[in-house]
């Protein structure tokens, strides 16, 4: 067995899968060479997509997202307190803290891989944007060591999401990406002095060295996009198994991993040369999830 496989990161993780699966589901799941595509969709309950119910077990993971564990266990109320280090109004196709916040979920609870960098919680502004990835991960994945550096675009329109999200990811690897991942190392000493052992450390700066090295470096992406089919398949199917149906048949038709691996393939071939792992989400309609999240963060009660 080794080394990394004996050495569990997971301890660090802080969502119950089984938690998660209780307001998303799994619809389709693809892979070839380097390249998995995943798409989840929010469950249903009493006939429709449980879009409140899903946002507010989001509300309640903020805390875990703004800040590590040490943090939380300093303050009194996270809950209450995670809000004041995120922008109350975004320009509507710009809220990017829900789709990280989706990042940090789905890569902390389906990978299993623990976020080492809480960079909302550096903010001295909740304007004041921390720039670099939209998440660090750090955990085993294929029985190596990876270092995960994750992307998050929530956008109306998919095919602009998911372009976007490959570009950006691209810049970790062109002239400048030793530079930004040394940032995001910076950043992330600034927040892992109490959450992370000796040793847990140590094996995060190996990862980031010229030298030699067994780990591997990971991109974990989710893309949030509108489709509006969703609003007429609640309106037409009479349960919840033909709903889930017609929405399969949906995520099958589109056949959005045929795109994405094409457009890596045709546009950023050195992509290839990394495991980049898409969570496609399809929503309702993206304006309406946004404000019923900003109303849940900033006019509900404090979260966990």
């Amino acid at each position: 067995m080794s080394e990394a496989i004996e050495f569990s990161w997971s301890r660090h993780t802080v969502i119950d899968d089984s938690e998660l699966l209780k307001y998303i589901y799994e619809v389709e799941s693809w892979e070839g060479g380097t390249l998995k595509v995943d798409s989840y969709c929010i469950k249903p309950s009493a006939g429709t997509l449980n879009q409140s119910g899903f946002i507010q077990f989001l509300r309640n993971q903020l805390p875990r997202f703004v800040f590590s564990q040490s943090e939380r266990d300093d303050r009194d109320w996270p809950g209450w307190d995670a809000p004041e280090f995120i922008s109350e109004k975004e320009d509507d196709d710009n809220v990017g803290i829900v789709g990280e916040l989706i990042l940090f979920v789905l890569v902390d609870a389906i990978l299993n891989m623990p976020m080492v960098c809480h960079k909302v919680s550096l903010k001295q502004d909740p304007v004041q944007a921390v720039k670099g990835s939209d998440g660090l991960f750090f955990g085993e994945f294929r029985g190596k060591d990876a270092l995960a550096f994750g992307e998050a675009k929530f956008k109306t329109q998919r095919s602009t999401a998911i372009t976007e999200a490959i570009e950006d990811t691209e810049r970790f690897h062109g002239p400048e990406g030793h530079s930004k991942k040394g940032f995001e190392l910076d950043v992330a000493s600034r927040t892992l002095s109490e959450d992370l052992n000796e040793e847990e450390v140590r094996r995060i700066a190996e990862t980031l060295s010229p030298e030699t090295t067994q780990h591997r470096e990971i991109h974990p992406v989710f893309i949030g996009y509108e489709d509006d089919n969703l609003a007429e398949f609640q309106m037409e199917c009479d349960d919840e198994e033909e709903l889930i149906e017609r929405i399969a048949t949906r995520v099958s038709d589109s056949d959005l991993k045929a795109y994405v691996k094409e457009k890596i393939e045709e546009e950023h071939p050195e992509m290839q040369k990394y495991w980049m792992i898409f969570f496609l989400f399809p929503i309702e309609d993206t304006t309406n999830f946004k404000s019923e999240w900003q109303n849940a963060v900033f006019n509900s009660p404090g979260g966990n």
